[in-house]
């Protein structure tokens, strides 16, 4: 026999006394050690408004989709960004708004200054889907959470997401629009 063995025969000897030894115990000490499992169930279990989304919750039926970004906006969005290159101080971008038919809160905003012109729809919808891809980026500091699939980004706030579909806008840009709506869904 190896003296590994009798080791081992030693720990689970011990194992099978304390075993006895507890249930044995009767009531008592079966209570305690329940109690004891009990605490730490509760402790390291999830909440049950853990699955809910973080965030405000947005009431879709009562959106306005179109109300989320207004001429000011646009025209602060156009210039920080340098959206027409020959843009001066004296260039004004206006805003187009158009509610889009469908099951989704969505607005096709259109931006331009006369010389250059944008437009994206941006489709609102609840967050129960949202995810992140495999191979899509993490976006920090916009919305809840955010991700860009490398075409345009995709932004949750709360129990929301926010997409924009039809984008000739840059990256860039859509995330400053994207920037700009939040603060008016909250």
């Amino acid at each position: 026999m190896s003296t590994t063995q009798p080791c081992a025969l030693a720990v689970l000897a011990a194992a099978a006394v304390v075993l006895t030894a507890c249930s044995s115990s009767g009531s008592s000490g079966s209570s305690a050690a329940q109690a004891q499992y009990s605490k730490i169930k509760a402790a390291t279990a999830p909440s049950p408004t853990s699955s809910a989304p973080a965030g405000p919750s947005i009431d879709l039926a009562a959106l306005h989709p179109c109300s989320l970004l207004t001429p000011a906006d646009a025209n602060r969005v156009g210039h920080a960004e340098g959206f027409d290159q020959l843009q001066d101080a004296s260039t004004v971008y206006k805003l187009t708004a158009t509610l889009q038919s469908g099951t989704d809160p969505s607005c096709k905003f259109g931006i331009a200054d006369g010389v250059e012109e944008g437009v994206a729809t941006f489709r609102f919808q609840p967050a129960a889907s949202f995810h992140v891809g495999p191979n899509d980026t993490r976006t920090t500091g916009l919305g809840d959470e955010a991700y860009d699939d490398g075409d345009d980004p995709v932004v949750r706030v709360g129990n929301v997401t926010i997409s924009a579909t039809d984008n000739s806008f840059p990256d860039s840009f859509t995330v400053a629009l994207i920037r700009a709506m939040i603060p008016k869904l909250k």
